[in-house]
């Protein structure tokens, strides 16, 4: 990936207050870069705003343009309020042709609270039961820096669910390690919105991405990542998601909207699939 290493991706450059230039995310090729990896920059642009005792716990990035490869990205953040225990940021990451995400993110100040227990997870393989390869996710080089893990291999879709850690390791900052998940967060999710659905058009991109972090994790440890569709209608895809410790506790939940459009032959530029609306009911 252009920045080597995942740290490197998130090592920021300060421009003054608020503004900031990242490096050039990892190219997904066709001229496009890897969301998760520009909404990882941005937030981690925003934790460097507020006080060290708020970390974020949920985020919603909207990717409103293609990422150019191989060019840094300039990212603005807004300090939308701080009061006494939440802190909300927006950020606008853009390069030379434009604006490409724009992302709100809130910050919780630590404090005590009841946890109530999750339901149980059915079993599944261990990471060292599950396959180190298997997945369509092990031919995308931008995904290079996780050590990805499929429960049941397949070189279709989707890919999930799948055991997943970053392949370095990131040291003890949870705000690095909440940047990390919000990249893992991205993998794979436009693939679990086909599913087993007949599809031949083009998959992607992501539209709009949201994460709630509900306890603070390391991304350098194996996560289970599940993600299943709800919805698909209007060439829009629904995913949700979560990522569990090893052990089973739910770390985050995850939902995101993915493009996918039909039509071979326009490149997934046309139409989406034509809709059947029921008759208009008279009213009573």
């Amino acid at each position: 990936m252009a920045a080597g290493t995942l740290r490197d991706l998130l090592s920021l450059t300060a421009l003054g207050r608020d503004r900031f230039v990242a490096p050039p995310p990892a190219s997904e090729g066709q001229g496009h870069v890897f969301g998760g990896h520009v909404a990882a920059q941005a937030l981690r642009a925003a934790c460097a705003t507020v006080g060290d005792d708020r970390l974020p716990h949920s985020l919603h990035a909207y990717f409103v343009r293609g990422g150019v490869p191989g060019e840094k990205l300039d990212i603005e953040v807004d300090r939308v309020r701080d009061g006494r225990s939440f802190s909300v940021r927006r950020v606008v990451a853009g390069q030379a042709g434009g604006d490409i995400l724009i992302l709100d993110a809130s910050f919780h100040v630590g404090e005590p609270g009841r946890t109530w227990p999750e339901p149980a997870v059915p079993g599944v393989a261990s990471p060292g039961a599950s396959a180190e390869n298997g997945s369509y996710l092990h031919d995308l080089p931008w995904l290079d820096v996780f050590d990805i893990r499929p429960i049941h291999p397949n070189p279709g879709r989707p890919a999930h669910p799948l055991w997943v850690r970053t392949i370095e390791a990131l040291g003890d900052d949870p705000i690095v390690h909440a940047c990390a998940l919000t990249s893992i967060v991205d993998m794979g999710m436009a693939g679990s919105a086909i599913g087993d659905l007949p599809f031949t058009g083009r998959m992607g991109p992501t539209l709009d991405h949201c994460l709630w972090l509900h306890t603070p994790a390391r991304a350098d440890e194996w996560l289970l990542f599940d993600a299943a569709r709800a919805a698909v209608s209007a060439s829009r895809g629904l995913v949700t998601g979560t990522l569990r410790t090893a052990d089973g506790l739910l770390v985050a939940t995850i939902t995101q909207e993915v493009l996918l459009r039909d039509g071979e032959g326009d490149g997934g530029r046309g139409r989406g699939p034509g809709v059947d609306l029921p008759p208009r009911q008279a009213a009573p």
